[in-house]
Protein backbone atom coordinates (compact mmCIF):
# COMPACT_ATOMS: atom_id res chain seq x y z
CA UNK A 1 0.00 0.00 0.00
CA UNK A 2 1.41 3.46 -0.66
CA UNK A 3 2.05 6.28 1.57
CA UNK A 4 -1.01 9.08 1.87
CA UNK A 5 0.59 12.17 0.89
CA UNK A 6 1.51 14.61 4.36
CA UNK A 7 -0.93 17.01 3.03
CA UNK A 8 -3.98 14.37 2.95
CA UNK A 9 -3.31 13.02 6.26
CA UNK A 10 -3.22 17.13 7.16
CA UNK A 11 -6.78 17.68 5.82
CA UNK A 12 -8.26 14.13 6.64
CA UNK A 13 -6.37 14.50 10.64
CA UNK A 14 -8.36 18.32 10.84
CA UNK A 15 -11.48 16.79 9.60
CA UNK A 16 -11.34 14.13 12.26
CA UNK A 17 -10.43 16.40 15.13
CA UNK A 18 -12.77 19.17 13.68
CA UNK A 19 -16.20 16.65 14.04
CA UNK A 20 -14.52 16.35 17.74
CA UNK A 21 -15.74 11.99 17.72
CA UNK A 22 -12.82 10.65 17.73
CA UNK A 23 -10.05 9.88 20.68
CA UNK A 24 -5.98 10.62 19.87
CA UNK A 25 -5.54 6.99 20.23
CA UNK A 26 -8.00 6.29 17.49
CA UNK A 27 -6.84 8.91 15.51
CA UNK A 28 -2.67 7.58 15.72
CA UNK A 29 -4.58 4.36 14.82
CA UNK A 30 -5.72 5.90 11.79
CA UNK A 31 -2.52 7.52 11.25
CA UNK A 32 -0.27 4.35 11.23
CA UNK A 33 -2.99 2.39 8.75
CA UNK A 34 -2.71 5.22 5.93
CA UNK A 35 0.98 5.49 6.39
CA UNK A 36 1.24 1.41 5.34
CA UNK A 37 1.35 0.08 8.86
CA UNK A 38 -0.87 -3.14 10.04
CA UNK A 39 -3.92 -2.46 11.45
CA UNK A 40 -5.27 -3.17 15.15
CA UNK A 41 -6.19 -6.32 16.10
CA UNK A 42 -9.89 -6.63 15.55
CA UNK A 43 -11.21 -7.81 18.94
CA UNK A 44 -14.82 -9.38 19.11
CA UNK A 45 -17.00 -9.97 22.31
CA UNK A 46 -18.28 -13.73 22.62
CA UNK A 47 -21.94 -12.97 21.09
CA UNK A 48 -20.01 -11.26 18.17
CA UNK A 49 -17.65 -14.21 17.37
CA UNK A 50 -20.24 -16.85 17.61
CA UNK A 51 -22.19 -14.84 15.23
CA UNK A 52 -19.19 -14.79 12.91
CA UNK A 53 -19.13 -18.20 13.22
CA UNK A 54 -22.39 -19.14 13.03
CA UNK A 55 -22.33 -21.05 16.38
CA UNK A 56 -23.66 -20.80 19.83
CA UNK A 57 -21.99 -18.55 22.93
CA UNK A 58 -22.09 -21.58 24.25
CA UNK A 59 -20.15 -22.91 21.84
CA UNK A 60 -17.31 -20.77 22.16
CA UNK A 61 -17.24 -20.99 25.88
CA UNK A 62 -16.63 -25.03 25.21
CA UNK A 63 -13.70 -23.84 23.19
CA UNK A 64 -12.14 -21.43 25.52
CA UNK A 65 -12.77 -24.24 28.50
CA UNK A 66 -10.67 -26.54 26.02
CA UNK A 67 -8.07 -24.14 25.51
CA UNK A 68 -8.88 -24.07 21.59
CA UNK A 69 -9.61 -20.51 22.05
CA UNK A 70 -7.78 -17.72 24.22
CA UNK A 71 -9.35 -14.51 24.95
CA UNK A 72 -8.28 -11.51 25.81
CA UNK A 73 -8.94 -10.07 29.26
CA UNK A 74 -9.74 -6.43 29.48
CA UNK A 75 -8.36 -4.70 32.77
CA UNK A 76 -12.56 -4.10 33.78
CA UNK A 77 -13.01 -8.07 33.35
CA UNK A 78 -14.30 -8.33 30.07
CA UNK A 79 -13.47 -10.52 27.58
CA UNK A 80 -12.57 -10.33 23.86
CA UNK A 81 -11.25 -12.15 21.31
CA UNK A 82 -8.78 -11.81 18.70
CA UNK A 83 -10.54 -12.38 15.17
CA UNK A 84 -7.02 -13.06 13.29
CA UNK A 85 -5.74 -15.47 15.90
CA UNK A 86 -8.63 -17.57 15.40
CA UNK A 87 -8.33 -17.62 11.58
CA UNK A 88 -5.11 -18.33 11.50
CA UNK A 89 -5.60 -21.14 13.88
CA UNK A 90 -8.53 -22.82 11.77
CA UNK A 91 -7.17 -22.41 8.14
Amino acid sequence: MNKVPKYILGLIRNFLIGIEQISAHQLQQIETILNGGDPPPLLLRQKELARELSVCRQTVKAWEEKGLIRPIVLPDGQKRYKISDIIKEYK
